[in-house]
C-alpha cells in the first residue's frame, strides 16, 4: 500500500487517490451495512443547531445526546444536527463540548414527524460535569481530588502543529517541553511536574485510547546525536482530546511506573449517521533564515558560505600572523552561497466516520514529507488508523482501536560528531574537511561538502491495536477490560561511502530495535445509594499486568572494494556489537471507595499493591495508599450562582512508583576473553536483593472556579512531592570483588510548585469575540538526601548535590563581570544554577471576527533553566566565534604590550573570548537559558458552504511557526542539546536550531 510504504516522492497524487480509494470502500461497505441492520423507523426525527450564548456563533463538534439513550450525533461545522428514530414522547436533549457547559432542550417527539431543537451553550472552561477517563473509568470533573488538564483539539484546531509534543507545549500548566534539535522528526523532553527521580527517567507513562504504549524516546542515531520519539507517531489529526495527569497523588492506581504522571490520549470515534468525510492539505516551508547567533550575520557560516564574511582569527600566539584575520574558502559550499534552503512541507490527510445506533467506526490514513533547512534532511511518514465499536446488546460495548504508522528519516550528522555537519561548517578553517580549488588568497581551502555523503537514516513502524470491552449490568454495576499491544521498530543505519575525504575505505554501522508493550487492564465499579438520595458510595477494584520486552542488536563493518550500496557483509572488517534482549513483567491491583454527600462532597481512598519482576527477590510487594477530598460550593443555595458560577475546592495526597531497571537487583558479571582466548567472566555488579521501587508521595491542594457566565476562569494547584526510597548508584569497597556501583533505595529528593490557568473572555459579541489564556508553573527542587553519596556526576558541569536541584550546574564563576579589568575567577566551582526551567508561563489569544475570521496565537516564556553554549566556547578557542573577533584582536594586541587596548572590555568579555590555553574555560559560557518564543500565530477563514458545493464546511489557515524568539543566551538555540551526551544533562554542542516554520492548510467536511 502507497501510504504504509513511504516511498520518497515529492508529490502525492497517486497516495491521494489511493487513500479517497481506500476509505471510499470503506465508507461506502460498512455504512451501508450498518445502515441495512438499522431497525424500521418507530419514531421520529430531532434536529436542531447548537450555539454559543453572547455571540450566536455555531459550535461544531458537540456531541448531542437524546438522555436515558444512547441515541446522539455530533454537530457538524454549522453547529447543525440531526438525530432519527427516537422513541416518541417526551424527551430530553442534552448538547456538550468540552469547553462548555452543557445546554438542554425539552422536546415532544411525535413517530414520524420531525421536531426542532435550538440549544444554546455556554463558555464554561471550568466545566465540572465533564466526564475524563481514570483507572477506575469515566468520571466526572467536579468529582475528582486532584487536577486534570484537557487539551481538546477543536478548541487548538487552528494550531500549526505536526506531532503530538507540539500539542502538549504551553497549553497547559505544569507540562515542560523542550525541543533537542532543528531537525524535522527530533525528539524533545517532555517533563510533568519537573524532576522527581535521578537514576530512572522522568519520562511520564501514556495511554492510547487505553493502551499503554512505550513512552521513551527510541535509540540515539548516532551521526545525528538526536533520537524519535514514538508519542508523536500518534498524528494530531486523530486526536480527540488529551488528558494529562500530573503528579503522584493523581497516579496512585497507575502504580509503579507512574509517579511522573500519566498523559491519556483520546482518539477520534465513529458517530451515528451517513458517513461523514474530512479531508486536510497542507503545503508550506521550513527555513533558518533567522538563524543566529546575534552579531553573525553568516550564522557561523551556515547562512552564507562565500563572500567577505569567510575568514576568523589567529590565535595562535607563536604565529607572525597572531590577531590578524584568516581567509578561507569552500569551493563546495552550494551555488547559492549559503547551506541553507528552504525546505518543503506537505502534508495530506483523510478521515470517514459514521455507523449506526449497533456499529459505528472512524477510519483515517495520512501522509507527509517534511524536508530540513539543510539538504537532504528530510522526514517521510504515512500511516493509518482504524477505531471501530459495536454495540450488540444495551449493556455491552465493544471497542477495537488500530493504528499503523511508518516514518523514514534522513538526518544530518550534526552535534558533538567529529564527522558534523554543524561541528565543520560552523569551525570556519578549523574544520575537519580541507580540499583544493581555492583561489590564492585563501589561507584554508576547505571541503564542507564531503559531511553530507555520509547517510544516517532511521527507519520505523509503529503499531497500535487495542480492544476494550464495556459492560454495564445495570446502573449500578459496570465492567471495563482492555487488552492492548504496542509494537514499536527502530532500524538506524548509518553510511559513509567508499571515497569520502576522511574516510576512503568507508563505513557501516547498524542497530535494530524492537520494543514491545502487552497490557491487560480490567476495572469494576459498583454504586449504591443511603439514606434516600442523599450518600452515595461508589466501590472500585480493578488490576493490570504489563509485560515490557526489549530486542536491540548492534554490528558494523569497515573498508569496502569499491562504491556501491555497501551491506554489512560487504565490508572487509565486519564487527558484532552486542545483541540485548530483556522483559519486564510488572503487575498490580486496586481498591477504591469514593463516598459523595449529595454529589457536592466527594470524599475517596484508595490503595494499590504491585509486584514486579525487577524488584529484588527479598523485597517482596509495594503498596501505594491515596486519600482526597473536592467540594462543590457552588452547589449550594448560599452561593451567588448568578455571577459566580462554580468553585470546587479538592485535595489529595497519595503515592507512586518508579522500579528499577531489568538487571538492577541481581548480581552480574561480564564476559570477556581469559587465557589463550578461552572464555571468562569479570566481575560487574554486586546485586541487591532487597531492591525495590523510588516511592513518591505528593500532596496536591487546589480549586477551579468559573464565574461572570464564563467570562472568567481560574485552576490553581499547590503541589508538594517528596521521592523517597530513591535509587542512587552506590560503590561498594574493592574488597567485595565488585568494581561497578550497585543502585540501591537511600535517596530523597523533594519538588514543590504552584500551577495556575486563567482564561478570560475579555470581549463576547455577536460579531466579534476575544479570549485570552494564561498558564502559569513555578517549581522548586532539591536533593535532600543522596544516602551518604556527596556528588553524582551527570554530565559537563552538571551534577546532583545535597542541597541544590536536581540536577544542578557548578563551574567556575567570573567574579567581576561587569568591571573593566582582568577577570577574578572562583578558586572552584561554584553553584550556577539549575538544569532544567522551574518557571513555565504560557500566553494565548483567539480573536473571532463575524463567526468567520479567527486569529490565534501562543507565546511561551521559560525560565530559570542554564544550558553550555559549548559552540560559542569551541568556537572562540579557535578564532571562529564572530562575537569574539573584536575581543580577540583587543587580547592580541594586549598580549603585544598594548595594555590599553583592553580598556573598554570587561572581565566577563575577557574571560570568554580568551584563546590562552591557562585562562579559557568552558564554565565562563555557561548560561542562562531564559526566553520568550512565540510558539504559533495563525489566521483562520471558514469558507461559506455556499461557495462550495457538495462541502458541509471548509476552513483556510495561514499559520508561522517559532516566528520570534527572545533570549539573552548566546549560543544558537536556548532549546538545543545533545542527545548523545546525557539527556539528564543539557549542552548546546552544534545542533541546528529549531526551525521556522510558514503553512496554509485548507480543511473540508462533506
Amino acid at each position: 500500500m502507497a501510504v504504509a510504504s513511504v516511498p520518497r516522492a515529492r508529490s502525492h497524487p497517486g497516495h491521494v487517490a489511493a487513500l479517497v480509494a481506500l476509505f471510499a470502500l470503506a465508507g461506502a461497505s460498512p455504512g451501508g451495512a450498518l445502515r441495512a441492520q438499522q431497525a424500521p423507523t418507530t419514531g421520529g426525527t430531532v434536529r436542531g443547531r447548537v450555539t454559543v450564548e453572547g455571540t450566536g456563533r455555531p459550535l461544531g463538534a458537540a456531541q448531542v445526546q437524546v438522555v436515558g439513550s444512547n441515541l446522539g450525533a455530533q454537530t457538524n461545522d454549522a453547529g447543525e444536527y440531526r438525530i432519527t428514530n427516537v422513541p416518541a414522547g417526551a424527551r430530553t436533549v442534552r448538547a456538550v463540548r468540552i469547553g462548555y457547559a452543557p445546554g438542554t432542550r425539552e422536546v415532544t417527539v411525535t413517530a414520524g414527524q420531525t421536531v426542532t431543537a435550538d440549544i444554546t451553550v455556554r463558555d464554561a472552561p471550568v466545566a465540572l460535569e465533564q466526564v475524563v477517563v481514570t483507572a477506575t473509568g469515566d468520571v466526572r470533573k467536579k468529582e475528582l481530588t486532584n487536577s486534570v488538564a484537557t487539551i481538546s483539539m477543536d478548541q487548538v484546531k487552528a494550531a500549526p502543529v505536526t506531532n503530538a509534543q507540539q500539542l502538549l507545549t504551553a497549553q497547559a500548566p505544569g507540562i515542560t517541553v523542550l525541543g533537542n534539535s532543528g531537525q524535522p522528526g527530533a525528539g524533545g523532553r517532555i517533563q510533568l511536574r519537573g524532576v522527581n527521580s535521578i537514576s530512572q527517567g522522568n519520562n511520564p507513562i501514556i495511554y492510547v485510547d487505553g493502551v499503554r504504549i512505550f513512552s521513551g524516546s527510541a535509540p540515539i542515531a548516532g551521526m545525528a546525536r538526536q533520537n524519535t520519539n514514538p508519542f508523536n507517531d500518534i498524528k494530531p489529526e486523530d486526536i480527540e482530546r488529551i488528558e494529562v495527569v500530573k503528579g503522584a497523588s493523581a497516579t496512585t492506581l497507575y502504580g509503579t511506573e507512574a509517579s511522573n504522571g500519566v498523559i491519556q490520549i483520546f482518539t477520534r470515534r465513529g458517530r451515528t449517521g451517513a458517513p461523514r468525510w474530512t479531508v486536510e492539505a497542507t503545503g508550506g516551508t521550513n527555513d533558518l533564515r533567522n538563524m543566529g547567533p546575534e552579531g553573525d550575520p553568516s550564522g557561523v557560516f551556515v547562512k552564507e558560505c562565500r563572500g567577505p564574511l569567510m575568514f576568523g582569527i589567529n590565535v595562535t600566539s607563536t604565529s607572525p600572523q597572531f590577531g590578524q584575520d584568516v581567509p578561507f574558502e569552500d569551493p563546495t559550499c552550494p551555488s547559492s552561497g549559503s547551506w541553507l534552503r528552504t525546505g518543503a512541507v506537505q502534508r495530506v490527510s483523510a478521515s470517514v466516520a459514521g455507523g449506526t445506533d449497533v456499529a459505528r467506526y472512524f477510519l483515517s490514513g495520512n501522509r507527509s514529507s517534511e524536508e530540513g533547512a539543510v539538504s537532504p534532511n528530510e522526514l517521510i511518514e504515512g500511516g493509518l488508523r482504524g477505531n471501530f465499536s459495536f454495540r450488540p446488546v444495551q449493556s455491552l460495548e465493544l471497542a477495537l482501536n488500530s493504528s499503523y504508522q511508518k516514518r523514514r528519516q534522513h538526518w544530518i550528522p550534526d552535534g558533538n560528531y567529529a564527522q558534523g555537519f554543524m561541528l565543520n561548517v560552523g569551525r570556519g578553517y578549523a574544520n575537519n574537511y580541507k580540499g583544493t580549488g581555492c583561489s590564492a588568497t585563501a589561507q584554508f581551502c576547505l571541503a564542507n561538502a564531503e559531511v553530507l555523503r555520509q547517510a544516517p537514516i532511521t527507519r520505523g513502524d509503529h503499531y497500535i491495536t487495542g480492544l476494550t470491552l464495556n459492560h454495564t449490568a445495570n446502573d449500578a454495576l459496570s465492567n471495563r477490560l482492555s487488552v492492548g499491544y504496542d509494537y514499536t521498530t527502530n532500524e538506524n543505519r548509518q553510511i559513509t561511502p567508499f571515497g569520502q575525504i576522511n574516510n576512503p575505505a568507508g563505513s557501516i554501522a547498524q542497530s535494530d530495535w524492537t520494543r514491545r508493550f502487552v497490557s491487560f487492564d480490567y476495572a469494576g465499579t459498583l454504586k449504591n445509594r443511603f439514606r434516600g438520595e442523599a450518600l452515595q458510595s461508589t466501590f472500585s477494584w480493578g488490576g493490570q499486568l504489563f509485560q515490557d520486552d526489549l530486542k536491540s542488536l548492534n554490528v558494523s563493518g569497515t573498508v569496502f572494494s569499491g562504491p556501491g550500496d555497501p551491506l554489512i557483509s560487504t565490508s572487509a572488517r565486519p564487527v558484532f556489537g552486542d545483541d540485548n534482549r530483556r522483559s519486564v513483567i510488572n503487575a498490580g491491583l486496586f481498591l477504591q471507595e469514593q463516598l459523595a454527600f449529595r454529589d457536592r462532597l466527594f470524599v475517596t481512598a484508595g490503595v494499590r499493591v504491585d509486584g514486579n519482576s525487577a524488584f529484588g527477590e527479598n523485597f517482596g510487594l509495594q503498596t501505594y495508599p491515596k486519600l482526597g477530598f473536592s467540594y462543590v460550593l457552588s452547589d449550594h443555595d448560599f452561593f451567588p450562582t448568578a455571577w459566580w458560577e462554580t468553585l470546587k475546592l479538592r485535595g489529595a495526597l497519595g503515592e507512586a512508583g518508579r522500579a528499577p531497571g531489568a538487571f538492577d537487583a541481581v548480581r552480574t558479571w561480564d564476559p570477556t576473553s581469559g587465557d589463550d582466548g578461552k572464555p571468562a567472566v569479570t566481575p560487574n555488579q554486586i546485586g541487591n536483593a532487597d531492591l525495590g521501587p523510588e516511592r513518591t508521595r505528593e500532596l496536591e491542594l487546589g480549586f477551579e472556579s468559573s464565574m461572570w457566565g464564563g467570562r472568567l476562569s481560574l485552576d490553581f494547584n499547590f503541589f508538594d512531592t517528596r521521592t523517597i526510597d530513591a535509587l542512587i548508584q552506590v560503590r561498594y569497597p574493592p574488597s567485595q570483588g565488585f568494581l561497578s556501583t550497585q543502585l540501591e533505595n537511600v535517596g530523597q529528593l523533594r519538588n514543590t510548585g504552584i500551577e495556575a490557568r486563567i482564561e478570560g473572555s475579555a470581549i463576547r459579541r455577536e460579531n466579534l469575540e476575544w479570549r485570552a489564556r494564561l498558564n502559569v508553573t513555578s517549581m522548586s527542587n532539591e536533593a535532600v538526601d543522596l544516602g551518604g553519596v556527596r556528588e553524582i556526576s551527570i554530565g559537563t558541569a552538571t551534577v546532583v548535590r545535597e542541597g541544590y536541584p536536581v540536577p544542578a550546574v557548578f563551574g567556575r564563576k567570573v567574579l567581576n563581570p561587569t568591571e573593566l579589568a582582568n577577570p577574578i575567577v572562583s578558586d572552584t566551582a561554584v553553584y550556577l544554577g539549575r538544569t532544567f526551567p522551574n518557571r513555565v508561563i504560557g500566553v494565548g489569544s483567539t480573536l473571532t471576527l463575524f463567526n468567520r475570521v479567527t486569529l490565534d496565537g501562543l507565546g511561551e516564556f521559560q525560565k530559570g533553566g542554564m544550558n553550555i553554549n559549548f559552540i560559542g566556547y569551541q568556537n572562540t578557542i579557535r578564532g571562529v566565534w564572530r562575537p569574539c573577533y573584536e575581543t580577540q584582536r583587543k587580547l592580541a594586541a594586549a598580549q603585544k604590550g598594548n595594555a590599553a587596548a583592553l580598556a573598554d572590555v570587561p572581565a566577563l568579555e575577557r574571560a570568554r573570548c580568551a584563546f590562552d590555553a591557562t585562562t579559557r574555560n568552558s564554565d565562563f559560557w555557561i548560561e542562562p537559558t531564559d526566553f520568550f518564543r512565540l510558539r504559533y500565530v495563525s489566521a483562520t477563514y471558514d469558507i461559506p458552504p455556499r461557495f462550495l458545493r457538495g462541502v458541509q464546511g471548509a476552513s483556510l489557515t495561514l499559520a508561522g511557526r517559532n516566528l520570534f524568539t527572545s533570549t539573552d543566551y548566546s549560543g544558537l538555540d536556548p532549546e538545543s542539546a545533545d542527545q548523545s551526551d546525557n539527556t539528564f544533562a543539557r549542552r548546546e554542542y552544534y545542533q541546528l536550531p529549531t526551525l521556522r516554520q510558514f503553512s496554509l492548510s485548507l480543511r473540508a467536511n462533506f
